[in-house]
């Protein structure tokens, strides 16, 4: 029987298409503007997950039009939405984001981000190229979308993932992780990847694949193709950290519709927020718009908008809540954010050291 392993790894430090100088720039440059966001943001998963969501496209900047509908007993929350792509053109090893990064305005402030993201998706693009087809003598226009987190691993923690494939109702075909920055004191964590399809019980190998990231590490691999990480551990007395950019590449033989994706370009604001900004146009240190012309705005917007940042955090954790439960079968489940977190006590003297699990099953 042979399995399929379609990963492949580029190490930065041994990467001669760049200098290390300019690596280093721009892998600097993304670190300060997404610990500015998780600063800002402070989307945390509830204690003691180390999860840190800085850039998350569960955290919906729409409502879904049947969150508050009566669903079919077997229609999960998760079926009810998918993901918002951007416009990834790709010409040659050239990469140009051409639509809003969800969570990431595109504008001025944000412009040296934009282009700092392309960069790493350009060192990823000859790796895709193995996975999926591009055009050779033009552009190719992908739909990716965009994750990012941070683990923030206290002293004496270990974190492990669990089986999962990326993404549920998006038909991902290829996923790009990129390590923006792994502590050297941080222990394990390696990547461990599993066949597509059960081997056979009479199969007497070793049927997992191991890759070790470090800091300035891309892998690439198939959506087909299960994978979690290993343990993580912090043996140390100090906060250690482990940041990754991801790209999910949506299958262009089966892309998401972007027709009705007009409204869903916006950062996530609620209808509070949007109030308040209406209301606040002046002229003459007067409100400009009229009540009725707000009311009429708002009035349209309110099928797309939640009533505020808290109701689409609210559905995010009932969707993670309903996922986590459903039973998991070879490929794992169809959720990236589940994990054990494990707390280890540095014992007395002559005593056993003592682990306590502990199931992040909620707000992760």
């Amino acid at each position: 029987m042979r399995l399929e392993y379609p990963v492949w790894i580029l190490d930065g430090k041994y990467d001669s298409s760049d200098s290390t100088s300019s690596c280093d720039t721009t892998t600097a440059a993304l670190l300060d503007d997404f610990y500015e966001l998780n600063n800002e943001r402070r989307d945390f998963h509830a204690h003691p997950s180390p999860v840190e969501d800085i850039i998350d496209p569960d955290l919906l900047i729409y409502r879904p039009q049947t969150a508050d509908a009566e669903r079919e007993e077997e229609m999960s929350l998760r079926d009810q939405y998918q993901w918002i792509p951007s416009d990834f053109r790709v010409n040659r090893n050239e990469v140009h984001i051409e639509t809003p990064i969800c969570h990431l305005p595109m504008n001025e402030k944000y412009e040296n981000t934009y282009r700092n993201i392309e960069i790493i998706f350009e060192k990823l693009v000859p790796m895709f190229r193995k996975i999926m087809s591009f055009n050779e003598n033009g552009d190719t226009r992908l739909q990716v979308v965009v994750k990012v987190q941070s683990y923030n691993i206290k002293p004496g923690m270990k974190y492990s993932g669990r089986w999962h494939t990326e993404g549920r109702t998006e038909n991902i075909q290829a996923v790009g992780v990129y390590y923006l920055y792994i502590d050297d004191e941080l222990e394990g964590g390696a990547l461990k990847f599993r066949p597509a399809v059960s081997p056979k019980p009479y199969y007497v190998k070793e049927a997992n694949r191991y890759l070790m990231p470090e800091t300035d590490t891309a892998v690439v691999f198939s959506n087909d193709i299960p994978h979690r990480f290993c343990s993580i551990r912090n043996t140390t007395s100090n906060l250690l950290r482990r940041t990754f950019l991801n790209f999910f590449i949506v299958d262009r033989q089966s892309p998401i519709p972007t027709n009705e994706l007009c409204v869903n370009n916006l950062p996530l604001v609620s209808y509070d927020q949007c109030l308040n900004l209406l209301k606040s146009i002046t002229l003459n240190e007067a409100q400009h718009l009229p009540d009725l012309v707000i009311e009429r705005i708002l009035l349209y917007l309110t099928k797309y908008m939640w009533q505020t940042e808290i109701d689409a955090k609210d559905f995010r954790q009932r969707v993670r809540q309903e996922m986590v439960k459903q039973r998991a079968g070879w490929s794992g489940i169809d959720y990236g954010n589940f994990g054990d977190v494990k707390f280890i006590n540095k014992p007395k003297s002559g005593v056993k050291w003592m682990t306590v699990l502990v199931t992040i099953i909620q707000n992760i």
